[in-house]
């Protein structure tokens, strides 16, 4: 291939990376004979192309290619763990891992690699969690801290979770992991007056609505038709589909009991709503 062709698809194949079409990009990427580009930055992309479509082997090929003609190696390493990692292949992740250590053994990209491959060799818990807390001694971030509060659960270590949750939720503030947080302390404790603030404002910005039927409704539900008790929380409901699910509702009520029940709580069901 001549140089103006190979620039053509190159470009093209650019175009399809950056609009997400890995697919077709793919199938231009199969035309050129990569053992001929020396371009590293080019290779990366191409490689990050198979990744994303799950061909791992094609990925690596690429990847060590890169390798050849790179002078930072130790990303590129770390690169081949994560799709051996991806791949389920435990013993070259872990001969990249090695590898990698002798590059940079000191670059805290070890702790992630390192844990994703306890993960893979399912390896205890309190070996995984013993990493994160490592690796969060050395660099603190919200998704492996938030990971590490989630492997306290499982663990069944409550204060540390907790513990773990509400310093998450200081450092950040915003965003999906202090979010992650606040929903994960709830299946524990409840949440501060600040933090249930901003657990709700997060809520409303997703159009979730939070419906409480009375306590005197549910009984009269429960007992009267024989129906589980009626229970609706925030995560089955939206502002776009709110009235069709409590119509859903209404009906389950009006097929269990008779007229004069139904009309009762349908109005106290009502007024709670306005």
């Amino acid at each position: 291939m001549d140089k103006y062709k190979y620039k053509l698809k190159l470009d093209q194949l650019k175009s399809l990376v950056e609009a997400g079409d890995y697919e077709t990009a793919a199938e231009i990427a199969g035309t050129i004979n990569w053992r001929k580009v020396r371009n590293s930055k080019t290779l990366l992309m191409v490689a990050d192309v198979y990744e994303q479509l799950g061909r791992y082997e094609e990925c690596k090929e690429v990847l060590l290619q890169a390798y050849d003609h790179s002078s930072i190696g130790r990303n590129i390493v770390s690169r081949l763990a994560e799709v051996s990692i991806k791949a389920k292949d435990v013993a070259e992740a872990e001969s990249y891992y090695q590898e990698f250590l002798e590059i940079s053994p000191k670059d805290n990209q070890r702790y992630v690699i390192a844990y994703e491959i306890s993960c893979l060799k399912n390896a205890p818990l309190s070996d995984r969690i013993a990493i994160l807390e490592e690796l969060k001694e050395q660099e603190y971030t919200e998704i492996w801290a938030y990971e590490l509060a989630a492997l306290y659960k499982q663990a069944d270590m409550r204060e540390k979770c907790v513990e773990t949750c509400d310093e998450l939720i200081l450092w950040f503030g915003e965003g999906d992991y202090v979010e992650k947080a606040l929903d994960l302390k709830r299946s524990f404790q409840p949440l501060t007056p600040a933090q249930e603030e901003k657990y709700q404002r997060f809520r409303s910005q997703k159009g979730m609505v939070e419906i409480n039927i009375p306590k005197k409704v549910e009984a009269k539900i429960s007992e009267d038709s024989g129906l589980p008790e009626l229970t609706v929380t925030a995560s089955r409901f939206n502002t776009v589909n709110l009235q069709e699910e409590l119509a859903k509702s209404m009906q389950q009520i009006m097929d269990a009991t008779e007229k004069e029940t139904v009309r009762d709580s349908m109005d106290n069901i009502k007024k709670d709503c306005q």
